[in-house]
């Protein structure tokens, strides 16, 4: 598993500083290893820049507003709410193009246990489908989808 240190943005509740910019992730990639991407609960601008830095994002989209004097940092790793989310410093966060998963720190062992174990049942699923077997026999043979 190739595994990040994020910083989680809670910017999309408030009305105008909603975007995360490329000078934002620069800063943030010059600190190190101690944040490596961005879990944004709100959007981001200069995508193209930012996917240039080799800094992940995982964000509602990119929206090119410039948040100028309208934003500023209200506090630091602190527990926020995100969509009605909880999050909690510690929390581990797992971002890809479908969507962003928050796993509380107390349950990260055994939940990534779980999705291993449900990926590898996917993987025999989709082989078996590719062998010509049914999805409904797939399913019964495997348990999973």
């Amino acid at each position: 598993m190739n595994s990040r240190i994020c910083d989680v943005l809670d910017i999309a509740s408030k009305w105008v500083f909603r975007e995360l910019a490329d000078h934002t992730a620069a800063d943030h990639k010059r600190r190190g290893p101690r944040c490596q991407c961005f879990a944004v609960h709100g959007f981001q601008r200069d995508a193209n820049e930012i996917l240039a830095l080799g800094f992940p994002v995982a964000s509602f989209g990119s929206y090119a507003q410039d948040q100028g004097p309208r934003g500023k940092v209200l506090d630091w790793r602190v527990p926020i709410e995100a969509g009605g989310v909880r999050i909690k410093p510690g929390d581990v966060i797992y971002a890809d193009r479908d969507g962003v998963l928050v796993v509380p720190a107390d349950v990260v062992e055994a939940a990534f246990a779980g999705a291993i174990e449900k990926v590898r049942g996917e993987q025999k699923v989709l082989t078996a489908l590719q062998n010509g077997m049914g999805s409904a026999e797939a399913f019964r043979l495997f348990g999973v989808m």
